[in-house]
């Protein structure tokens, strides 16, 4: 038989063995998990630089598109304008003939026909302005007389004798340029 004893320290060294293998199994696990992880982190900072240098390629690519559009835009608007131009050119009438040459018979009835109608046309034009001078002599006589009536004093009226042509008032003059003064 074994003693109680040796049982125990035989339990307690494979205790200790277990314990010992455990932890080395932990760590291991720990190292393993960690080492992942790095991995893991590695791959999308990866993922991650090619994504951007993907993006950047893009971008310069779009670029270069843009640019030869632009410039095969340019050429064909230059092109267009061009064949509008020549279209348009073509399209122009020819220049007028040359006038026939007037002979001096046909150059005198011009000539006089013009001075004719010269001659109408400021002898309308006097008329206009004769007629604006009645007019404006006209509307200022009205309005000296409007004033004269509006003046206070023998009834305001006005009484215009043939003779002279005068305006004159009837009533008194004192009378008028009293009540005048009592206006002011």
């Amino acid at each position: 038989g074994v003693s109680v004893e040796e049982m125990s320290s035989v339990v307690e060294r494979v205790r200790q063995c277990v314990l010992v293998a455990s932890g080395d199994v932990e760590r291991k696990v720990t190292g393993r998990v960690q080492k992942q992880k790095a991995d893991r982190a590695r791959v999308r900072e990866e993922k991650e630089i090619r994504r951007q240098e993907k993006l950047a390629e893009k971008g310069k690519r779009k670029l270069e598109n843009l640019q030869k559009r632009y410039e095969r835009d340019l050429e064909r608007r230059k092109k267009v304008r061009l064949e509008k131009r020549i279209e348009r050119e073509k399209e122009q009438p020819p220049p007028p003939p040359p006038p026939e040459p007037i002979d001096d018979k046909e150059r005198r009835s011009i000539e006089l026909y013009r001075e004719r109608n010269r001659r109408k046309s400021e002898k309308r034009k006097e008329e206009r302005r004769k007629n604006r001078e009645e007019k404006g002599k006209l509307r200022f006589f009205e309005r000296a007389a409007a004033s004269q009536l509006a003046l206070p004093g023998a009834g305001g009226q006005l009484a215009f004798p043939g003779a002279g042509g005068q305006l004159a008032f009837q009533g008194e003059v004192r009378e008028s340029e009293a009540s005048f003064a009592s206006l002011k």
